[in-house]
């Protein structure tokens, strides 16, 4: 994973899968992160599961400025392709940007 820097604006998305999408999360997985790893500003994307809830996802992904993740937000949600993920949601319990914190 690549280290954070100052400048670096975290998105935080913390969800839970419908049980009958957990079989194909991985496919669904790989299209999106293809897709954003092609947009503007993107640097690296990570998934962590919940260790006590099996359909409870993380996604931890950086992008170098709130502008492009915010575009990339809003093209990530008008994409057509990436639907049946948007679909497969449970409930999203979280997405957030963040930004470095200034001591």
């Amino acid at each position: 994973m690549t280290n954070v820097t100052p400048k670096h604006v975290a998105e935080l998305v913390v969800y839970t899968l419908k049980p009958d999408k957990l079989h194909n999360f991985s496919a669904m997985l790989e299209l999106v992160k293809n897709t954003l790893s092609q947009m503007k500003g993107f640097i690296s994307y990570s998934t962590y599961q919940s260790d006590k809830e099996r359909g409870k996802f993380m996604d931890l992904v950086l992008w170098d400025t709130i502008e492009n993740a915010i575009d990339a937000a809003k093209k990530f949600q008008n994409d057509s392709t990436l639907k049946p993920f948007m679909d497969s949601f449970e409930k999203i319990t979280l997405f957030e940007h963040f930004l470095p914190y200034k001591l």
